[in-house]
């Protein structure tokens, strides 16, 4: 028998642009060059946030293997709307290795965005998993 988990957060987060530069480091002794990534500050910054509002929402509780389901509401508040798959990716990426082991084990997403009053922007998740006891 399972039983359904979940977990909700809410943020004052105004989504950044993603901005992940590329280089690639030489190799040595003949072999294949590598291609880093670096994740700029403010997306970094986004990340964490995510990642502290989900550590909360587990309550000390392991990431789960499980399949998980997620809803996220975007509150935007401006004309600047950032890209919603945008929004998902640093909640996903915040969440990685808290909520879930990989975020591979996303298999369902709503997301809509709602116009709200200025100083009402924000994101609003919440994500589920069944758990079997």
């Amino acid at each position: 028998m399972s039983t359904r988990t979940s977990i909700a957060f809410s943020l004052p987060l105004v989504p950044v642009k993603r901005r992940h530069r590329s280089s690639v480091v030489p190799a040595k002794g003949g072999g294949k060059a590598k291609v880093r990534t670096f994740t700029d500050a403010a997306t970094a910054s986004e990340e964490a946030a995510v990642a502290l509002a989900a550590r909360v929402a587990m309550g000390g509780r392991p990431p789960t293997s499980a399949e998980v389901h997620v809803v996220l509401v975007h509150r935007c508040d401006s004309g600047r709307w950032p890209d919603l798959d945008n929004v998902l990716k640093a909640v996903k990426d915040g969440c990685n290795r808290i909520v879930f082991d990989d975020d591979r084990q996303v298999v369902r997403v709503v997301m809509e965005r709602r116009r709200v009053p200025k100083g009402g922007a924000g994101i609003d998740v919440r994500m589920s998993w069944e758990v079997e006891a």
